[in-house]
Formats: C-alpha cells, sequence, structure tokens
C-alpha cells in the first residue's frame, strides 16, 4: 500500500509540475511585449524566434510527459468508478427502498 501512495503522489507532482510549466508559458506569451530600447527589443526577438522552433524533448522529458499523462487518464477514470459506484448505490436504494 505504501509502494502505490508513493506512486500516486509521483504522478501528482509530474501532473501539477507539467500544468505549472503550461500556465507559465501562457502567461509569458501574454506578458511580452515588444520593448522599445534596442539591446531588449534583440532579447525579446530571441525569445520569440526560439518559440517558433520545434521543441526537442529528452527522453526524460517524454517520460515524465507520459507519466502525466497517464496520470490524467487514471485520475479521469478514478472519477468515473465514483460516479458509476454512486448509481449503483442509488439503485440499490431504490431497489431495497
Amino acid at each position: 500500500m505504501g509502494m502505490l501512495l508513493l506512486v500516486h503522489r509521483w504522478y501528482a507532482y509530474i501532473e501539477e509540475e507539467t500544468m505549472i510549466s503550461i500556465v507559465d508559458d501562457a502567461l509569458n506569451e501574454k506578458n511580452d511585449p515588444e520593448p522599445e530600447r534596442y539591446y531588449d527589443w534583440m532579447l525579446w526577438k530571441m525569445r520569440q524566434e526560439k518559440k517558433q522552433q520545434p521543441r526537442v524533448m529528452t527522453q526524460e522529458e517524454i517520460y515524465k510527459q507520459t507519466i502525466a499523462d497517464m496520470q490524467h487518464e487514471i485520475h479521469t477514470l478514478q472519477l468515473r468508478v465514483k460516479e458509476l459506484n454512486d448509481a449503483v448505490l442509488q439503485l440499490q436504494e431504490r431497489k431495497n427502498g
């Protein structure tokens, strides 16, 4: 049971880090206006070009993304199981009551 809890916490951590990264990226895109000064503009332009380049993921990043995707699926399935269990309990109460 302890190992399952540890794995669940690890998946939750990976999923949280992924979501934070996605939110940070979205905020940076909105809060990154074109600057007026030359050197600031050059740095800004480099950031814009870097965003347009295809991202190459390392093996570790691929594993982390896969784990986060699996955790999301597990969470969705757990919610569905709870929903179905509640429906079964309601039907049993109707049958008995």
